[in-house]
């Protein structure tokens, strides 16, 4: 099987700041490139960024490789965001009609196509016509979809590969909550701030995560018991994470999908309180930690207040519940699952 892989391996910055999606792409290509029976090449259209010269010049010398690679591929899997499958759709179209290779979308995040303005949006829904399989991680954009798109629309999950699990997660001995992502307005900081500003101060928050929307270290001065730690390299998340009792995340983001940061802390036996938004409750619930109402510190403050009103044994429940929650989102279950989609479409002729 030969499989063209089309889509962004870099973030915008350093390492540091890798993107939930670099990450996901890279474990899908790490898996495809143990498996013997697979041939996969790349297409990285992450050069396409600054400004408008440079990427469209970009743009054209993507465009073009991506054509020629095209003739030795048996399917072209496009790991794209909404706008980045409108840019793409012309190759589509073309290597639909003179390549006639099989086409997989796989939708990053939890942002629908129709959410873009209207010529984006017709002509992206056109080139989903041409798909042969259609990837979304949440349940939400699959219920959201065009019904003439939903015979070719399968459920792929947010993976992470993880090495080293923690199965045996004691949260009534570790001392403070955290945040694992982008800091910004919508992923509820400011609200995240206020609450922990309102606590009592022994009950303390550590933030972790690059600084976005002109949100600078300032902003977490005033609340003694709110602490900005930075940036965590990728391969250093697990081992920082296991020392926190819970994840926060109070995220009203709009293209929220399946955070790894969820799955990272599922992965160690981390409860998890999280904000009722878009999909965050198809992973989050009373069995594995606590949904509360976006955009309030009061629900926050409310959730926290809850979390340590538990006893040892409560929150030793919590943690199994969201350990035995990682095995869905193991990478090898995930991408094995892709593989065996893709088998399908390619036997189906």
């Amino acid at each position: 099987m030969k499989i063209l892989i089309v889509g962004s391996l870099s973030s915008f910055c350093s390492s540091k700041n890798i993107s939930g999606t670099v990450i996901s792409l890279k474990t899908l290509i790490s898996y495809l490139d143990d498996r013997p029976d697979i041939d996969v090449d790349i297409v990285d259209v992450s050069s396409i960024r600054g400004s408008s010269g440079r990427a469209a010049l970009e743009y054209f010398k993507i465009f073009s490789r991506l054509l020629q690679k095209t003739k030795n591929s048996d399917i072209v899997m496009y790991n794209l965001s909404p706008d980045g499958f409108f840019y793409f759709s012309p190759c589509i179209w073309i290597s639909s009609i003179i390549r006639r290779n099989k086409h997989v979308f796989r939708l990053f995040g939890g942002r629908p196509l129709s959410d873009l303005p209207f010529f984006k949006k017709m002509v992206s829904h056109y080139t989903l016509q041409l798909m042969d399989l259609i990837l979304f991680q949440t349940d939400e954009l699959i219920n959201s979809a065009p019904n003439s798109l939903k015979k070719k629309i399968k459920k792929l999950v947010t993976s992470r590969q993880i090495k080293g699990y923690n199965t045996n997660c004691y949260c009534d001995k570790k001392e403070n909550y955290f945040y694992l992502g982008h800091i910004k307005k919508d992923k509820g900081i400011f609200e995240l701030i206020e609450a922990f500003s309102k606590l009592d101060v022994n009950i303390q928050v550590d933030i972790y995560g690059p600084l976005y929307d002109g949100i600078d270290e300032s902003v977490f001065l005033d609340a003694d018991n709110v602490n900005y730690k930075g940036t965590i390299e990728p391969e250093d998340v697990v081992s920082i994470i296991g020392n926190y009792k819970a994840l926060l995340f109070p995220s009203y983001l709009a293209g929220e999908g399946y955070p790894g940061a969820i799955i990272e802390s599922f992965s160690q036996g981390i409860p998890v309180l999280a904000s009722n938004w878009k999909a965050l409750p198809e992973l989050v619930d009373e069995k594995c930690g606590i949904i509360f109402e976006p955009k309030s510190a009061e629900a926050i403050m409310k959730a926290v207040k809850q979390f340590e009103g538990y006893s040892a044994l409560e929150r030793k429940i919590l943690s199994d519940n969201a350990f035995s929650r990682y095995k869905y989102f193991k990478a090898e279950v995930v991408n094995d699952n892709l593989i065996n989609m893709i088998s399908d479409i390619l036997n189906d002729g």
